[in-house]
């Protein structure tokens, strides 16, 4: 089938850290963690500019890592179309893009609950979209820009009641900084943490790769992203107290030098 693709890929590297291949040396004669990083199944119609892809798969969507860990991998299915790709073989100005993808973040075991309760939690899970385009130059440099929202569905932390863990599973399983978290623990004795607020993601990318000092290049990056979903009176709730708002964020760089390492030097 020559539109199908299988692809797998494995690294090394700490097993319950979803954005690092890094292995720590620290232990005499230790082993080496060995994992999966991709396995996917692709269908390419380049032709018709669309690409579906399911399983573990690389990040499908136009970022820096403001939002999006440069090691991070989804899980689920993706897919994208390039609206002005046709079997024309000819490099447009324009090239156009819309990209989504649904993604299970956590899959709640509700056998172990034994009952059925509306206070039982369920399946996290991130619904992505985003429209941009690319715009090829004479030069070979390129202008990327997209527009992103990243909605997710069931992510808040949910207290524990006296007397049960029912929520246990409402707090993330991986967390690194710069999420507001709450005490979820029935007693509060700060044993558990959820994220406070609602999720919402709008995105706004925009990269300039200048390709005139050829073979070096001088990539631009603007990043802007604001969580729709923040409710600080929600959130002051949980709390007790008043706390700021901290629903926005911003990231712009320049990076100088060759766009690959390919060889001693580069």
């Amino acid at each position: 089938y020559p539109n199908i693709e299988v692809g797998m890929r494995a690294v090394t590297g700490t097993i319950d850290d979803p954005v690092s291949t890094n292995e720590t040396m620290e232990f005499y004669n230790g082993k080496w963690d060995f994992n999966l990083y991709l396995a996917y199944l692709q269908y390419n119609a380049m032709s018709q500019g669309l690409m579906l892809t399911g399983g573990m798969v690389a990040n499908p969507w136009l970022h820096t890592d403001l939002v999006w860990d440069s090691d991070v991998t989804f899980t689920g299915l993706a897919g994208s179309w390039h609206f002005l790709n046709n079997d024309e073989k000819v490099l447009r100005m324009w090239d156009p893009f819309i990209t989504a993808g649904a993604f299970p973040v956590d899959e709640i075991n509700q056998v172990k609950f034994g009952m059925e309760s509306e206070s039982i939690p369920e399946d996290k899970w991130l619904y992505g979209v985003q429209f941009g385009t690319h715009v090829n130059l004479h030069d070979q440099s390129r202008l990327s820009a997209g527009l992103a929202y990243y909605h997710y569905d069931n992510i808040t932390g949910e207290r524990n009641q006296p007397g049960n863990d029912l929520q246990d599973s409402t707090a993330p399983t991986f967390v690194q900084k710069g999420n507001t978290m709450w005490d979820i623990s029935a007693d509060g004795d700060g044993t558990l943490y959820g994220l406070a607020s609602e999720y919402e993601l709008l995105n706004a990318t925009v990269i300039y790769d200048y390709a005139g000092f050829d073979p070096y290049h001088v990539t631009l990056t603007g990043d802007l992203v604001k969580n729709m979903a923040f409710d600080r009176d929600e959130v002051n709730e949980k709390f007790g107290f008043d706390l700021d708002d901290r629903d926005f964020g911003y990231q712009f760089g320049v990076a100088v030098g060759r766009p690959g390492v390919s060889e001693a030097g580069n």
